[in-house]
């Protein structure tokens, strides 16, 4: 039944695109109580290093996509000729005959 949930989790995600972070989080990860929820010993170190590895992964990938980004438009920039400034007319010579 997991799997089956797990398929159409990811189905989903892919659909409505977002992310899931999987914390691997097996039977003795979770509350004896509910089993619904990570204990509070290896399950919360688990699903919280999982979800400190998603923000890693998203910042990196965000970094990496905004120096391309800078890369890519800085060299599709037009150059702009540098304007030269005359800051006197030459005076015109006339040929002796």
């Amino acid at each position: 039944m997991h799997n089956q949930f797990n398929e159409h989790l990811r189905f989903l995600s892919k659909k409505l695109d977002f992310d899931i972070v999987d914390a691997r989080l097996g039977p003795l990860d979770m509350r004896v109580e509910d089993g619904l929820h990570p204990s509070t010993t290896t399950g919360r170190w688990k699903y919280e290093g999982a979800i400190r590895e998603w923000f890693s992964n998203r910042a990196a990938a965000h970094f990496s996509s905004s120096l391309s980004f800078q890369h890519h438009h800085q060299q599709q920039r037009p150059t702009v000729p540098t304007p030269t400034i005359l800051t006197s007319t030459p005076i015109p010579t006339y040929a002796s005959v």
